[in-house]
């Protein structure tokens, strides 16, 4: 009876996600429809996925030119769309992070970037402990193990832990929006980490943007890859402090 009650919960949870997803779906749509008239080709520009440097270097182009006639619509649309991925943990607001790059002065896009990653982050989070804990636990199993694993030997030191997986982030960031309410993570500790630790990626990513022109393919250079290690290792120095303690305090003891 217990067992059939979980079934018929978590079909139900899974329904109420849907719905809300198509409000946020339907929504978009109203958002586009309304939006002020592209041309054919532009609009064929922005709805491709891009597949490297040249695609999102015309995208990016297309809007600009679009957001001088246009800004608080692109301003709107940019926020919304991002949260709507974010809070549902789909791939994809890295993108979106070029693009503002492209599109927005710095501080604009940082700031846009930043709010939207915390918000849709904990929105994420949010759903995921009302809702999708059964889902999460039924579609990502592997995941789960793998997260839980990784924090439980940190607990101690939780917070600096999870600014390092959003610096260095070896678990993807919408898995671990997904799974952290799931193995009772703080809300307060996750948004913190989420906020301050998302902060440099969104920089590099956003300065990408900003010389879409030169960038040679879609990813990190070198020498950002070691800046976010280098911040990584700083976020894991208190973690690291607190083992090596733990560790001595026994000796000490026996001497």
């Amino acid at each position: 009876m217990e067992v059939l009650k979980k079934k018929n919960r978590l079909g139900e949870n899974k329904v109420i996600l849907g719905v809300f997803f198509g409000v946020g779906l339907l929504s978009l749509c109203i958002l586009l429809y309304n939006a002020p008239s592209l041309s054919h080709q532009e609009k064929t520009q922005l709805l491709r996925v891009p597949k490297s440097s040249k695609d999102l270097f015309e995208m990016s182009q297309v809007v600009q030119n679009y957001t001088k006639n246009s800004y608080y619509y692109v301003v709107s649309a940019f926020c919304f769309v991002f949260l709507l991925l974010q809070s549902f943990g789909i791939p994809g607001p890295i993108v979106l992070c070029f693009l503002s790059g492209a599109v927005f002065e710095f501080k604009v896009a940082i700031c846009l970037v930043t709010v939207c990653s915390t918000v849709g982050s904990t929105v994420c989070y949010l759903l995921s402990h009302t809702l999708g804990r059964g889902v999460v636990l039924a579609f990502f199993p592997k995941a789960v193990r793998k997260f839980n694993n990784l924090v439980s030997s940190n607990k101690k030191n939780l917070f600096y832990y999870l600014l390092f997986l959003r610096v260095v982030p070896l678990v993807p960031n919408w898995i671990t929006n997904l799974v952290s309410p799931v193995i009772g993570i703080p809300l307060k500790h996750f948004a913190a980490a989420t906020f301050v630790g998302l902060i440099p990626v969104n920089c590099i990513y956003i300065n990408t943007g900003i010389a879409l022109s030169e960038v040679t393919e879609l990813g990190l250079s070198g020498q950002a890859t070691f800046l976010l290690g280098l911040l990584g290792l700083l976020a894991l120095v208190p973690v690291l402090l607190s083992k090596f303690s733990t560790q001595t305090e026994p000796m000490l003891a026996i001497n």
